[in-house]
C-alpha cells in the first residue's frame, strides 16, 4: 500500500469514523493530519508490504463502505473474492468489444445495430461530441 493511498484511507475515516482515523495513524505513531500530509508528499512511499490488516481494520468500521470509496477505492480483494463498492468497471458478460469505444465511458457506444433498429441516430460516443 503506498503512503498515497493509506493518506487518503486516513482522510476519508477522519470524516466518517475519527476513531478509526486515529488508530489507522496510530500504527505509525502518528496523528492523522500527518499521514494525509505525508500521502501527498510523498505518495508513491511504500507504507505497507499488504494492506490486508489495513483493510481488516477498516472493515470493522461501522462506516468502512464510505472510508473506501471516499478514499476513491471502487473494490477490493479478499484474497478468494472481489468486493465492489461502485458500479465502476462493471461491465455486462454480453458485452460487445469494440477496440475503437475502450477508452470510452459511454456503456451504449457498441450498439449502433441496435439504434439503428430502432430508427435512433449512428452518431459516435456523446464523450466526444463534448470535446468539439
Amino acid at each position: 500500500m503506498t503512503a498515497d493511498q493509506f493518506g487518503r484511507l486516513v482522510e476519508a475515516a477522519s470524516k466518517h469514523d475519527p476513531d478509526l482515523a486515529r488508530n489507522l495513524a496510530g500504527l505509525f505513531d502518528r496523528e492523522p493530519d500527518w499521514i494525509v500530509g505525508y500521502g501527498k508528499a510523498r505518495p508513491a512511499d511504500v507504507v505497507a508490504e499488504q494492506g490486508s490488516l489495513i483493510r481488516q481494520a477498516i472493515e470493522r468500521s461501522h462506516a468502512s463502505e464510505h472510508v473506501f470509496r471516499d478514499a476513491g477505492f471502487h473494490a477490493f480483494a479478499s484474497g478468494r473474492d472481489v468486493r465492489k463498492l461502485t458500479g465502476h468497471g462493471i461491465r455486462s458478460k454480453d458485452a460487445a468489444f469494440d477496440p475503437d469505444k475502450a477508452s470510452s465511458t459511454n456503456i451504449f457506444a457498441s450498439l449502433a445495430g441496435l439504434r439503428a433498429a430502432f430508427g435512433l441516430p449512428i452518431g459516435g460516443d456523446p464523450a466526444d461530441e463534448r470535446g468539439r
